[in-house]
């Protein structure tokens, strides 16, 4: 994130919102990742009402481009674990 040009504040909200996500979803590697985790902690962040529907899609929206980050700089290998699941139906 820093070599594309990102402000410091921008990569610690994002980074603090990709290690929300994971940790609520107990998710402690790259190949854990799955849409089904994903979608519950969607469901239980709406259901207790803390965050707005426009601030948890920021969180996945910041999980996505971690994935898809992750993904361009490993290739196909990630691919094979589940996580093209966060992208597809």
């Amino acid at each position: 994130m820093q070599a594309s040009g990102n402000v410091p504040r921008h990569i610690r909200t994002t980074l603090k919102q990709v290690t929300k996500v994971l940790n609520d979803c107990g998710i402690d590697s790259p190949t854990d990742i799955r849409r089904e985790a994903v979608e519950r902690w969607v469901a239980n962040e709406r259901q207790k009402g803390v965050r707005s529907a426009q601030t948890i899609n920021l969180y996945v929206g910041s999980l996505k481009s971690f994935v898809q980050y992750l993904m361009d700089i490993i290739g196909g290998v990630i691919a094979s674990g589940g996580w093209t699941h966060l992208f597809c139906r």
